[in-house]
């Protein structure tokens, strides 16, 4: 049976995290994947909706799936005020979305996390005006 989840979140990264594939030491992208992991867990759970496809779902799940957005340029990288991770959508981030076909198997619930890190960032944006 074809799992689209399973798919769409085993895909390599082929975008900005494609160097990490050819660290020669493996703690490069376990530091990654913690980063994602304390970002979800310290900012963004709490964004997400109580209803969401990503509720019923492993956080290593959540994690893969913030990683490919990151990968695909449709959720962007930069650094809190306190050093932190901060992920934001990308502009045009829906777009970049929809028109990566790949995406599309999981595209309704990719695109409930965009919005849950869009509003995780706008939420912080806001707390330090």
């Amino acid at each position: 049976m074809n799992d689209p989840e399973a798919d769409v979140l085993n895909l390599s990264w082929q975008g900005r995290l494609m160097d990490y594939c050819f660290h020669c030491n493996d703690e490069h992208c376990e530091a990654l994947v913690n980063e994602v992991y304390v970002y979800f867990s310290d900012r963004l759970e709490n964004y997400i909706p109580k209803h969401s496809y990503w509720r019923g779902r492993s956080v290593s799940n959540v994690i893969a799936a913030i990683l490919i957005l990151w990968d695909r340029g449709i959720v962007e990288r930069c650094r809190g005020e306190s050093g932190s991770i901060q992920l934001r959508s990308a502009f045009n981030a829906e777009q970049l979305l929809l028109s990566s076909v790949e995406l599309l198997p999981l595209a309704e619930p990719l695109l409930e996390l965009v919005g849950a890190i869009r509003s995780q960032a706008s939420s912080m944006a806001q707390e330090s005006a």
